[in-house]
């Protein structure tokens, strides 16, 4: 209740609530229209995939835009793309069939949108609040968008099914701007300090490299993404098709990642070590998971530890964004946001297309193809949504893995 009565809190949880639960809606509204539209797997897997590309380009130019706007600008501004987008292919949808390119320009351009708004998020909430206040408005604003992130994409199939394609994209685009409307009291928040562009990113890489904690974590977060979450998003479904039989199990992992996320955001774990340790062995709770898969556990157990891991990593993640807010600089933010942001949605693709080929590699080398790994092989064909529209809640969890990689499409989400 302390957190509600300072000026403006809520109306900047309501504008994130309603930002994330359009938001994560998209991914799942992308994959219904392009399959309605009759295209295969694979066209879904491009639509969805393409997404990733521009994410790494909105998170540098971010710390660039903040140089010359505001943060208030900032959120106004990818509301209103994303209102003017969704419209626009709400009139398509209602005209006729919508072209795969189409979908393939509105994921590209809604991704670019939401990848700028990490950095911008996360370095807005350090001057919205005091000091003493950023745990419980990072773990608020971690539980609101959670529970959009939930909400949304259950809203959009339903309205989908009920009215058809265009009437949930103007659903989307009326969430938008209702979004844009409720922000309208916020306070503008700090622009970055100096005029030079490359500055705001050179501030960043000289942030991170003074502090070693930060530094671990960036190139912690990236190996994990590389290998460990490579590995879930590419092998554990393939696994589950062929070995468990039990694709429903994706259903659950969703779910079992909302929930865990929810629970974790508001649960602060007692812990002596620093806070950049801390969030390495989060990201090592998360190993077992992929390993327990592969290795042909009961689902029981993978369960367990996907409930257990998601509630680590969700709390270690509003610590996380604590430390940075309260350690680093005022106008390297942005840019250390958009390091963090870099280090899972840079480096995420490259697993997904590294870890299907290592699997192919050693099924192949040791002889096995019969056994899991060789099994695997049938990754490197597999369409991967990849982690979506994750700038958009302005949350990531697990210092780098965005709200949508858990709760919309297997991503910040």
């Amino acid at each position: 209740m302390k957190l509600l009565v300072e000026d403006h809190v809520v109306e900047f949880l309501v504008s994130r609530g309603l930002y994330v639960l359009a938001n994560s809606a998209v991914p799942v509204l992308l994959a219904i229209a392009v399959a309605s539209e009759g295209y295969s797997a694979s066209g879904v897997g491009l639509v969805l995939g393409v997404g990733a590309l521009p994410g790494i380009l909105g998170a540098l130019l971010a710390p660039q835009m903040l140089v010359h706007v505001s943060p208030k600008t900032m959120f106004g501004g990818a509301a209103a793309a994303w209102i003017v987008i969704c419209g626009g292919i709400a009139i398509l949808s209602r005209a006729g069939s919508v072209g795969l390119g189409v979908y393939v320009t509105v994921s590209f351009a809604l991704e670019f949108v939401a990848s700028i708004m990490y950095p911008t998020m996360g370095s807005y909430v350090a001057d919205l609040v005091r000091s003493d206040l950023l745990d419980r408005m990072n773990s608020a604003r971690a539980v609101v968008a959670g529970l959009c992130a939930v909400a949304g994409p259950g809203v959009i199939a339903l309205v989908q099914s009920w009215r058809g394609v265009s009437d949930a994209w103007w659903l989307v685009s009326l969430l938008m701007l209702v979004c844009l409307l409720s922000q309208s009291r916020l306070p503008k928040g700090r622009r970055t300090g100096g005029a030079d562009r490359v500055t705001a990113l050179k501030r960043g890489l000289r942030a991170a490299a003074r502090s070693r904690g930060v530094l671990v974590v960036l190139v912690g977060s990236g190996v994990w993404h590389f290998t460990v979450w490579g590995s879930y998003m590419t092998l554990c479904p393939v696994v589950l098709r062929d070995e468990y039989q039990a694709l429903w199990f994706i259903g659950v992992s969703e779910s079992l990642f909302a929930v865990g996320g929810i629970v974790g955001s508001l649960v602060r774990l007692p812990s002596r070590l620093s806070r950049p340790v801390l969030c390495l062995v989060a990201l090592l709770s998360f190993v077992p998971v992929p390993v327990s898969v592969v290795l042909g556990a009961p689902l029981w157990l993978v369960a367990v530890t996907l409930f257990v891991s998601s509630a680590v990593i969700a709390s270690t993640s509003v610590a996380w964004e604590t430390f940075l807010q309260s350690r680093v600089e005022r106008d390297a933010l942005p840019s250390v946001f958009a390091l963090d942001y870099l280090a899972g949605d840079g480096v995420a693709p490259l697993g997904y297309v590294a870890v299907p080929a290592l699997a192919v590699w050693l099924g192949q080398g040791g002889g096995c193809a019969g056994g899991r790994w060789g099994m695997c092989r049938g990754a490197a064909r597999l369409p991967v949504g990849v982690c979506r529209f994750s700038g958009g809640g302005g949350r990531r969890i697990g210092c780098g893995v965005t709200v949508s990689s858990w709760f919309a499409v297997p991503q910040g989400g």
